[in-house]
C-alpha cells in the first residue's frame, strides 16, 4: 500500500474515539437540562398540591391564623421541604429548597 492510502486508514482509530467523546459531551449536556426540567416540574406539582391543601384547610377549619404545622396530618402528611407559609398565609419557597429561585 502506498502512503496516501495508508494515512486515511491510520486516522480512523483516532477519529472514532474523538467523535464518540463529542457525543458523550452532548449527552451529558442533554442530561443536565433534563434534570433542570424535572426539578422545575416537581416544584410546580408540589406547589399545586400545597396550594390545594392550604385552600382545603382554610375552607374546612376557618382558622384565624394558619401555620403549616396545623395542617399535619389531616391535610398534608408532613411539613413541606419545598414551601413554607409566611405570616400572612402566603405560600413561599422554603429557603435553600430546590424550588427557591436563585
Amino acid at each position: 500500500m502506498t502512503a496516501r492510502r495508508l494515512l486515511p486508514l491510520l486516522a480512523i482509530p483516532v477519529l472514532v474515539p474523538a467523535l464518540a467523546a463529542c457525543q458523550q459531551a452532548k449527552d451529558a449536556r442533554d442530561g443536565a437540562q433534563s434534570i433542570k426540567q424535572a426539578s422545575s416540574v416537581n416544584c410546580v406539582e408540589n406547589r399545586r398540591v400545597f396550594e390545594l391543601a392550604v385552600e382545603s384547610y382554610l375552607l374546612l377549619e376557618n382558622p384565624t391564623v394558619i401555620s403549616e404545622a396545623d395542617m399535619v396530618p389531616d391535610y398534608i402528611k408532613v411539613e413541606s421541604p419545598y414551601f413554607d407559609l409566611d405570616a400572612q398565609g402566603n405560600i413561599i419557597p422554603a429557603p435553600g429548597s430546590a424550588c427557591a429561585t436563585p
